[in-house]
């Protein structure tokens, strides 16, 4: 649209803003003005246009508010001006007509606000959002891993970290640490003469501008200045086997050349299975978890210095126990025969069944040999099985007899050689002389406890026959004779 304005040595004319700045108008033109939306200036000179900030630093997916200031020739504002916005790179941002800018990507760019081919600009830096922050690398160049120093001399350490957004780490982006001595340093290169004696886990952490970080380790010993002490494993030997739950003696000796004969706590003992197993020159144990062993004897002196020994063993499962003999093999029905059995893997505490029924008294005597007393069990052939505390089980088939009781011994079986003999006599008669019976013993039996009986005959006197037994076992005499 085209208003009238007084002469006051400026014209207006078309132009696409929102607003204008117009010399000399009154209050209720200014008003009509502003009201325009397609309005130019003619008649003021605009020479800058100046955008603020004049950089930022956002990350990704974030948002900037950027405005500009359109200044005529003497460096007034001109308010209510309409710049026309734009980003040279518009991968790395975009930004609308209002000066909003959004952040796209990581990289740089040119915010650009535009009047009457007058321009000014800023610059957008976008960083990488900590989502999309990758993160750094850490490397230890030096020393190399499992190094030794002595304790109070100067120890370098190097090395770098870097990372896709920031490049090469320095600084405080890089800290050194010890597990024995806490932080030794930051940066790219460290050296310290302090660090303890002992075996030192050194630690390079790397931490990007997003937090993001990186480590990297070696192991240091550092030793006494004192000479180290000597460490020597004298039993088991190394290569040995055991099965599991064998109690199993370690001996070892740490000698220093100022301390002497080390011992007690000086002598640490470990497995890299179950840790620490046992101290002193000498000790025992039985609980060693199955596997191949690695047994390490450390051996500290005063000063800190450290020996070490190792040897390897490996222990086995457990294995079933094996019966092969029963003594003796055979028993009553009854049971009560005291029996030895003998075999393989026996432990303590193990059980014992024959035919099926527990036995009693049962004693471990070793790996190889059990006592115990048979129950009672029918007749015939019954296994013999050993059961160990885990359960495993050993068996000898058809081990053990159980035999019947024997008959009793037949009665004996007794016959005379002369079942009668006869007398005929009278009170005052001739003598009839001697009379001798044998007896016989058809049987097997002892005739023991013979007696003899006399019978008269009806009507004879009686009183005058008697019988003498010369023989207790078989065969037997006895002799008759008539008393006159």
């Amino acid at each position: 649209m085209r208003l009238p304005v007084p002469d006051l040595g400026t014209q207006v004319r078309p132009f696409r803003a929102t607003a204008i700045r117009a010399l000399a108008l009154g209050a209720a033109g200014l008003a009509l003005a502003q009201a325009c939306t397609t309005l130019e200036v003619v008649g003021v000179r605009v020479t800058s246009v100046e955008v603020t900030p004049a950089s930022a630093t956002i990350t990704e997916g974030t948002l900037r508010q950027f405005t500009a200031t359109v200044r005529d020739e003497a460096g007034t504002p001109i308010p209510l001006v309409q710049v026309a916005w734009s980003v040279d790179g518009p991968s790395v941002a975009q930004i609308d007509q209002s000066g909003l800018a959004t952040a796209l990507k990581a990289g740089t760019t040119t915010v650009r606000a535009e009047f009457q081919g007058i321009s000014g600009q800023a610059t957008l830096t976008v960083e990488p959002g900590a989502l999309s922050n990758v993160p750094p690398t850490a490397t230890i160049t030096a020393p190399a891993n499992n190094s030794s120093s002595i304790q109070g001399s100067n120890v370098t350490f190097t090395g770098t970290g870097t990372d896709p957004e920031d490049g090469t780490l320095t600084g405080a982006s890089l800290v050194w640490t010890s597990n024995l001595a806490g932080q030794i340093g930051t940066g790219a290169s460290v050296s310290t003469t302090v660090l303890v004696v002992g075996i030192h886990i050194i630690t390079l952490t790397v931490t990007d501008s997003y937090g993001a970080t990186d480590t990297d380790q070696i192991t240091v010993s550092v030793t006494s200045a004192n000479r180290a002490p000597t460490a020597a494993i004298t039993a088991p030997a190394n290569g040995s086997t055991f099965t599991q739950g064998d109690n199993i003696t370690f001996t070892g000796t740490g000698t220093d050349p100022e301390d002497g004969a080390l011992s007690g706590a000086r002598l640490v003992w470990t497995s890299q299975l179950d840790g620490p197993i046992g101290t002193g020159t000498s000790f025992s144990t039985g609980l060693l978890s199955l596997g191949t062993h690695i047994i390490t004897l450390r051996a500290t002196d005063s000063g800190g210095a450290i020996a070490a020994a190792q040897i390897v063993l490996t222990v086995l499962p457990v294995p079933a126990p094996t019966v092969t003999s029963i003594s003796p093999s055979a028993g009553p029905t009854a049971g009560g025969t005291s029996v030895t059995i003998g075999g393989t893997g026996f432990r303590s505490g193990a059980t014992v069944t024959i035919g099926g029924t527990a036995a009693i008294n049962v004693v471990f005597g070793s790996a190889t040999s059990i006592t115990a007393t048979t129950p009672a069990h029918s007749a015939g052939l019954v296994n013999v099985v050993v059961t160990n505390p885990d359960a495993q089980t050993g068996t000898l088939t058809n081990g053990f007899t159980y035999q019947a009781p024997a008959p009793p011994p037949p009665a004996p079986a007794i016959g005379l050689s002369a079942t009668t003999a006869t007398f005929n006599a009278t009170v005052g008669g001739a003598d009839p002389g001697a009379q001798q019976i044998n007896v016989t013993n058809a049987g097997t039996g002892t005739l023991n406890g013979l007696s003899t009986v006399i019978s008269y005959q009806a009507g004879q006197p009686t009183g005058w026959l008697t019988a003498a037994l010369n023989q207790t076992t078989a065969p037997a005499t006895i002799t008759l004779s008539a008393a006159t």
